[in-house]
């Protein structure tokens, strides 16, 4: 039912990054100690969805 998971709120099984914004991740890169990222990720509009597709041949 789609508004059973709209009330039971984010699915379990995504990481929390999945629904963050390009702030939040430039944030996170920050908190990690990559704050000179940050402003790259924003640029490229990269969300916490595109986030966990990435792997280090992508950086």
């Amino acid at each position: 039912n789609f508004s059973a998971n709209i009330i039971s709120g984010p699915d379990p099984d995504l990481p929390e990054c999945y629904s963050w914004n390009e702030q939040q991740v430039a944030e996170w890169l920050s908190d990690q100690g990559f704050p000179h990222l940050s402003e790259c990720f924003i640029l490229n509009r990269l969300t916490g969805r595109k986030l966990v597709a990435v792997d280090a041949n992508a950086l």
